[in-house]
């Protein structure tokens, strides 16, 4: 999981994020761990895949103000259960889930605990 975290995070992330920025937009490169955007859990499939994770919560807090002041966020998609334990995760999954589209067990849209979707 480390090689995959420092391949995601370090090297991919930042690679998409010179690629906007050269491109004329404004970037920002963040992971599913950073500000907690994204918490994962055990994917059913995790025994047999390694650590692969499902999206279990989302807090966008960190990506909301990026968004409304016009920044692109490149999400990687390595998070971490509530453990600190680290994940894999569907990227597609990531992105969609960091914006309130993807299915999750919870979205936080304010820093608190919803308890649920």
């Amino acid at each position: 999981m480390e090689i995959v975290s420092m391949a995601l995070v370090g090297k991919v992330n930042k690679h998409l994020v010179a690629l906007i920025n050269k491109a004329g937009a404004t970037a920002v490169g963040l992971s599913g761990i950073d500000g907690r955007l994204l918490t994962a859990r055990p994917s059913p499939n995790a025994v047999q895949l390694g650590f692969v994770g499902d999206i279990a919560s989302v807090d966008p807090s960190i990506v909301l103000p990026l968004v409304d002041n016009n920044h692109i966020p490149v999400i990687a998609s390595v998070t971490a259960d509530a453990t600190g334990q680290p994940y894999n995760i569907n990227e597609d999954m990531a992105v969609g889930a960091s914006f309130g589209c993807g299915e999750v067990d919870s979205v936080d849209r304010h820093g608190g605990d919803t308890g649920g979707p």
